[in-house]
Formats: C-alpha cells, structure tokens, sequence
C-alpha cells in the first residue's frame, strides 16, 4: 500500500517516504526528482537508492556520487555522460565503470581504454571506437575483441 501511495507523488506522502525503513519505497521517492527528496537520498545508505538519484544528473548528486564506494552507483554517474565524471572513471578500477565510459567515445577516454587491460572493456571500444582504434583492435590476441574490430573496421570501410 505504501509504495502505491509513493508512486502518486503527492508531496505530503513523499514528504514522509523519504526516510521510510523499506529501501524500495525510497527507490519509488527518488524516482520522483523532488530536489528536497535527493537532497537526502544521495547520502542513503542502500546503493539501488543512490544509484537512482544518479540517474537524476543533477550536479550537486553527481559531485558526491563520482567517488561512492559502491561501482554499481559510479557506472549510473558514467551514464549521464558528464566530462568531469567521465575525467575520473576513466581511470576507475571496476571493469564496468570503465566500459560505461567507453560508450562515449570521448577521444582522451578511447586513447586509453583502447589498451585497457580488461577484454570487455575492449570490446566496448571495438564497439564504440573509432577508425584508429579499430586498427589497433584488430591486431587483440583475443578473438572476442579482434573479430569484431575486424568486421566493424571493413564495415565502416565499405560506408566511405
């Protein structure tokens, strides 16, 4: 009953869901956006819940959210795409985080993503890469990153 009454949105509900014990119904409240609610969910202490106000983008949520400890919340802070963040994650140790910031194919991220040690972060790039990484991608040891660089590089060959 309560998360029907969290997914109405009314403020004097959300008001009060904000501090519920049931991390699904915070999940519900950040949903919402409400800036007084993320105000203090960005601080929760279930990852699911921040993870959610980072899908929010707003500034202030993201600043805090780039360092959580938690690679889970830093991947959604890599999807919203935003270049100080991105600056960061580049370098993060969690092989997801770096393949999030892959998708971007900012040129400084692929010049370094391009020999990650990762082969799944390769293959992001072989998917999101450009020209003169896919030349370097086709030359992988593994199969799993050479043979899709392959045919994505003939590919892109024949559009020209």
């Amino acid at each position: 009953m309560r998360s029907y009454v969290a997914f109405t949105g009314k403020d004097k509900y959300l008001s009060i869901f904000v501090n519920d014990s049931n991390e699904k119904i915070r999940e519900i409240v950040a949903h919402q956006g409400r800036d007084e609610d993320l105000d203090i969910l960005v601080h929760d202490p279930d990852w699911k819940v921040r993870a959610i106000v980072a899908e929010c983008g707003r500034d202030k949520d993201l600043d805090i959210l780039v360092k959580d400890k938690v690679a889970s919340v830093r991947k959604a802070v890599a999807k919203q795409g935003r270049d100080r963040d991105l600056d960061v994650l580049v370098h993060d140790k969690i092989v997801s985080v770096r393949r999030g910031v892959a998708i971007f194919g900012r040129d400084k991220d692929l010049d370094i993503l391009v020999h990650d040690k990762a082969i799944s972060v390769r293959q992001s790039v072989a998917k999101h890469g450009r020209p003169k990484d896919l030349e370097i991608l086709i030359k992988d040891d593994h199969v799993s990153v050479s043979y899709p660089a392959h045919i994505r590089y003939w590919k892109q060959q024949d559009d020209y």
